[in-house]
């Protein structure tokens, strides 16, 4: 099992970040979505909330998104 997952957030002009996490939790348009690693794929229409992730080392960031797609990278628009 992995300990963590790839996370990239970018914006239609350029990339904002990309690094490892330990968790995210990201508003889909029913409720949260929890991810952690090894999650499974997924493609999800984002609802209003604030998207939320951790880093190895334990860092917080949060961020307003409105897309995401899950592959073997999590990314967030």
């Amino acid at each position: 099992m992995a300990d963590s997952f790839d996370i990239e957030i970018a914006t239609p002009e350029r990339l904002l970040a990309r690094e490892k996490a330990i968790r995210a939790q990201i508003p889909a348009k029913e409720g949260y979505i929890g991810v952690l690693p090894d999650h499974a794929p997924l493609l999800s229409e984002l609802g209003i909330g604030a998207m939320t992730y951790a880093t190895p080392d334990d860092h917080r960031f949060s961020l307003v998104a409105v897309f995401w797609k899950s592959t073997t990278t999590w990314y967030a628009c």
